[in-house]
């Protein structure tokens, strides 16, 4: 189906009720011209049947668990429309959520769009936004900054907004990052060094579920060495000789180190990272001058 409005990309694992519940909130306020397709990640609660609620809704089932960057791009190439979607599987959002992000990607410099993550359980935990802490690449949520759209360092791919044009130019999600963590920072910080901006629009507010200090989380988050391989990975990708002797220093002690280290090292990354040079317009070092660290 060919559609002109946007694509919807709702990545799914065991999901349970929250998947049906978040399609039915995109599908109440998406425009007549858009269109929603799941990617079911290989789930085994069947939580996906039955979603196809309306013709503008589709399924695809992934035969494997793959993890949310490559489910994300899997998803992103049964679209059509020319703004891309990536929304997590249990958000909620406001009507007229799709024409206020839409505008600023108006703008040919504007890469990506977010609104503002509500916390489902406290609504009035809100992030604005996210900004790398420190050396190790830890990362923390934004406070507002402005009524009006305005750039911010990262944003969170729990819902995210792009040109098509410009999520194929970027080269959609790196396939290399594992299961799940950094896929959003690294496809941000990629679009500044490609010349783009990511933009918040703080008036438009999703709920979305999050998980307190000491819960039980789902199997496909990530464990300590897949977090901390995906974060050496964005290293290894993008920074330049002393940011990344700073994360290599700062994560060394890292229970998992030399697993993660040697895993991110015996890939692709190389490869990547030499055609990325060749095609930046920035470096590292301005994205850091810019933003600087944000909070912890």
């Amino acid at each position: 189906m060919d559609v002109s409005g946007p694509s919807v990309v709702i990545v799914s694992r065991n999901e349970g009720v929250m998947l049906r519940n978040t399609v039915c909130s995109i599908l109440e306020h998406l425009p007549a011209d858009g269109e929603i397709v799941v990617v079911d990640d290989f789930s085994s609660d069947g939580s996906s049947d039955g979603v196809q609620i309306d013709d503008r809704i589709s399924v695809l089932r992934l035969t494997r668990h793959t993890g949310a960057p490559i489910g994300r791009n899997l998803g992103a190439a049964r679209t059509t429309g020319n703004i891309i979607v990536f929304a997590d599987a249990h958000v909620s959002v406001p009507a007229g959520w799709f024409e206020r992000l839409s505008d600023p990607l108006s703008q040919s410099l504007v890469g990506a769009v977010g609104p503002a993550i509500c916390d489902m359980a406290d609504p009035s935990a809100k992030g604005y936004g996210l900004g790398f802490t420190g050396p190790g690449l830890d990362w923390a949520w934004l406070p507002p900054a402005g009524l009006s759209p305005y750039p911010v360092p990262l944003l969170g791919a729990g819902f995210m907004a792009l040109r098509r044009e410009v999520f194929i130019e970027a080269g959609g999600f790196d396939h290399g990052l594992i299961i799940f963590g950094m896929e959003d920072s690294e496809l941000c910080l990629r679009l500044w060094l490609l010349g783009y901006e990511c933009w918040v629009v703080p008036e438009v507010e999703v709920l979305h579920r999050s998980y307190p200090a000491g819960a039980v989380l789902p199997s496909y988050y990530e464990s300590g060495e897949t977090s901390l391989h995906n974060t050496l990975r964005v290293g290894l990708l993008h920074l330049g000789g002393s940011r990344l002797r700073d994360l290599l220093a700062a994560l060394y002690g890292a229970e998992y180190f030399p697993a993660a280290f040697a895993r991110a090292v015996d890939s692709d990354v190389w490869e990547r990272r030499d055609a990325f040079d060749r095609r930046r317009s920035r470096d590292d070092a301005s994205f850091f001058d810019h933003y600087g660290w944000a909070a912890p």
